[in-house]
């Protein structure tokens, strides 16, 4: 996926944007912050979704933003990934209340808002086209 994106900045003659795909474990890692954090479909794979906001968090320069989009929790949510492909997801979407209390308990934003902006089609194990909602966690920093 980072070099898909990667190709479309390229393509696109974006200029101020510096991709970077890794894993982060500790907060002194990169020994620098962003402007953006930005972060696609990812959070249900985390195991602990409110370190990886923390961690994330310390990322985010002064007036910058942290920018998460995932699913929204809905009873079809869990249908997202077929069952065979389980392994690996530990939340099937979030609610909106989770998003923003785990952003909020860093006490890093001065701001925190989730909206849901976009939807993704999927046929699930059954065959059933399906709708899922996709939400984004919109924190800046203080």
């Amino acid at each position: 996926m980072c070099e898909v994106f990667q190709h479309k900045v390229e393509t696109k003659g974006i200029d101020n944007v510096n991709v970077r795909c890794l894993t982060l474990d500790r907060e002194d890692q990169l020994g620098q912050t962003f402007d953006v954090v930005f972060m696609n479909l990812t959070l249900h794979h985390i195991e602990d979704p409110a370190s990886i906001i923390r961690l994330l968090a310390h990322y985010v320069a002064k007036d910058g933003h942290l920018l998460i989009f995932d699913l929204v929790k809905t009873e079809i949510s869990p249908l997202f990934h077929p069952r065979s492909k389980w392994d690996g997801v530990f939340f099937h979407g979030f609610t909106i209340d989770e998003l923003k209390a785990w952003a909020n308990a860093t006490g890093s934003f001065s701001s925190v808002e989730v909206v849901q902006v976009y939807t993704v089609d999927k046929v699930d194990d059954e065959g059933c086209m399906r709708t899922h909602p996709v939400q984004v966690l919109k924190a800046k920093k203080m």
